[in-house]
């Protein structure tokens, strides 16, 4: 169990990846009551702003504030996400009630950024995002590094992506952050809750401006991956 823990002034920046303030990889853990309040945390990805990986854990009322920026150095590199880099390896995991703040901003030669789960790989058995929100802005930037296409990578507000053989519900979460590729070359996908997903996506409501350019721009779902449900959700946002 790790609870009850503030983080005033974060610096990181390594060439690594699965790193986060609280914790690199958490697996059969419990995370609770975590606050990062400021500072910086830039990795070549799968990291989190709390937490770099979960595997069959729980992340319940963790939040990250203004004064924070996480994202990639300037090589890029893969996911990133405001509270959780990835969910990966067997196990059930889940992030509840958790809210990013956070500025999370990737180059374009990573692979997704968003404001709660950067990305579900490696064969968990499910994944739950409930009840979060993300008020901060996620975007995607040009570096000195970019040669070639970039239509894979993505900036959302909530989940970035799941390969389609695993079940992954989004439910009750709300985006409130601006979703923008701040570069000059197109991006792979721009989308208020999520790039794509197999399971569920109910009850999430998508407020946050979607601009630049990409492939696809979304208020809601990039892609409607198969087996997919969506129910009672919303995009007031501007796309």
């Amino acid at each position: 169990v790790l609870k009850n823990i503030v983080f005033t002034d974060v610096g990181i920046s390594v060439e690594g990846q699965t790193v986060g303030a609280l914790v690199g990889k958490a697996t059969n853990t419990y995370i609770d009551n975590i606050k990062v309040e400021g500072g910086s945390l830039k990795t070549m990805g799968n990291s989190g702003g709390v937490v770099g990986f979960l595997s069959g854990s729980v992340v319940i009322n963790v939040s990250t504030e203004e004064k924070y920026t996480v994202g990639t150095v300037d090589k890029g590199g893969y996911s990133i996400g405001g509270i959780v880099g990835a969910v990966r390896d067997n196990g059930n995991s889940a992030i509840i009630n958790s809210t990013n703040n956070a500025k999370v901003e990737v180059y374009i030669t990573s692979a997704s950024a968003a404001g709660i789960l950067g990305n579900i790989a490696d064969e968990p058995a499910s994944t739950l995002v409930y009840g979060c929100v993300n008020n901060g802005p996620v975007s995607i930037k040009a570096n000195s590094h970019t040669n070639g296409n970039y239509l894979n990578n993505s900036a959302t507000g909530i989940v970035g992506h799941s390969n389609g053989q695993f079940t992954t519900s989004i439910i009750n979460c709300t985006n409130y952050g601006k979703i923008s590729n701040d570069g000059s070359i197109k991006a792979g996908s721009l989308a208020g809750i999520s790039k794509y997903t197999a399971g569920l996506i109910s009850g999430c409501v998508n407020y946050g401006e979607i601009v630049g350019d990409a492939e696809i721009r979304s208020g809601i779902i990039s892609h409607n991956y198969m087996n997919l449900v969506i129910r009672n959700c919303d995009n007031k946002g501007t796309v």
